[in-house]
């Protein structure tokens, strides 16, 4: 998975999803308040909410709200900033996803960036992914 925001010109990030071997196991992805944990903690733990908190909401977006878009179609600003699995596409049901969408409200720059926070991707249930065999699509860390 990847961020970009290439240019002066085109300032608005681009992110892409490519994911492999999900085995239909999977559901929504969010990007969370901290990054995961050194490698020291036990991989069972890595992705709780004590080690990398909510979803990144920093503008109290309130979900249960019953005009809280359940999928994408509404206008980015109704979303939590983290909810890419609402924006953008839910990885359930799926095995492998390659693609490319434009995020109007993903900052990279300044006190709402989602630079340095990690992404969890949900169990098809929304419980966080904690097998350790998969944690090579569990967690990510934007940089």
């Amino acid at each position: 998975m990847s961020i970009s925001a290439s240019t002066l010109e085109r300032p608005t990030p681009e992110l892409r999803v490519n994911l492999t071997n999900l085995q239909n196991r999977v559901g929504p992805y969010h990007v969370h308040h901290f990054p995961v944990p050194s490698v020291r903690s036990p991989p069972s733990s890595r992705c709780s909410n004590d080690n990398v908190g909510g979803h990144w909401n920093p503008f109290k977006v309130n979900i249960n709200d019953p005009t809280y878009p359940k999928g994408p179609g509404s206008t980015h600003d109704r979303y939590e900033i983290g909810d890419l699995s609402a924006k953008h596409l839910s990885l359930t049901d799926k095995n492998e996803v390659d693609m490319m969408f434009t995020d109007f409200n993903l900052p990279l720059f300044g006190q709402n960036s989602i630079v340095g926070r990690s992404v969890v991707i949900h169990q098809t249930d929304g419980a966080r992914t904690n097998d350790s065999q998969n944690t090579q699509h569990t967690h990510l860390l934007f940089y």
